[in-house]
C-alpha cells in the first residue's frame, strides 16, 4: 500500500490498532468509483460494450489473469457449442501478454479447440480493426483475447460470471 493509502486507512479507523492491513480494498474501490471515465477513455470499450449487450449478462463470461493451463476449461462440448453459435461469449484477459504468453495461450487454444475462431485485441487497435473485429465476432463467434493492462477490475461489472486465473507462473 501507498503511503497515502496507509494515511486514509488510518484516517478511517483512527482508533484500530493494526499492525498489517491489505489496501486493494481501497485501491478497488478507487477504480470503480471512476471506472467510466477510465473504460471510455478506451476507443474499442462502446464497440465491445455494445457487443456484450446483445447476449444476456449470465451469457458473458470473462476470464481474467488467465493462463494457457487454464483452457481446459474449454473442454465441454455444450459450452464449446454455445460459444459457436454465439449464445454465450466469452473474454480472455491473459495474466502474460508478452508475445511468448500470448503465443501459447493461442496454441493452445487452436489444437485443442480448432473450431473456435481466436481474436486478438490490443489497446492499440485502430477503428477500422475494432469495427472489423467485432463485425467478425458477429457473424463467425469465438473467443475475445484482450490485451490491455490496467481495465480487468473495471471490466467485471459488464460481465454476468468471472473465472480469476491461479498463479501459475
Amino acid at each position: 500500500a501507498t503511503k497515502t493509502e496507509q494515511k486514509l486507512f488510518q484516517e478511517l479507523f483512527p482508533d484500530e490498532d493494526i499492525a498489517w492491513a491489505d489496501f486493494r480494498l481501497v485501491q478497488i474501490r478507487e477504480r470503480l468509483a471512476y471506472k467510466e471515465e477510465t473504460l471510455g477513455q478506451l476507443s474499442f470499450f462502446p464497440p465491445l460494450e455494445n457487443f456484450l449487450n446483445r447476449l444476456p449478462r449470465g451469457h458473458r463470461i470473462i476470464m481474467g489473469s488467465c493462463w494457457a493451463d487454464e483452457t481446459a476449461i474449454f473442454n465441454n462440448p455444450a459450452f464449446l457449442a454455445a460459444i459457436a453459435k454465439g449464445k454465450i461469449h466469452v473474454t480472455l484477459m491473459p495474466h502474460r501478454r508478452d508475445e511468448v504468453g500470448l503465443s501459447e495461450l493461442q496454441q493452445r487454444l487452436r489444437k485443442a479447440y480448432p473450431a473456435i475462431p481466436l481474436y486478438l485485441l490490443g489497446a492499440d487497435a485502430g477503428p477500422a480493426k475494432i469495427r472489423h473485429l467485432f463485425a467478425k465476432l458477429q457473424t463467425t463467434p469465438g473467443l475475445l483475447i484482450l490485451t490491455v493492462r490496467g481495465i480487468l477490475c473495471e471490466l467485471y461489472g459488464h460481465y454476468g460470471h468471472a473465472f480469476v486465473g491461479g498463479g501459475h507462473g
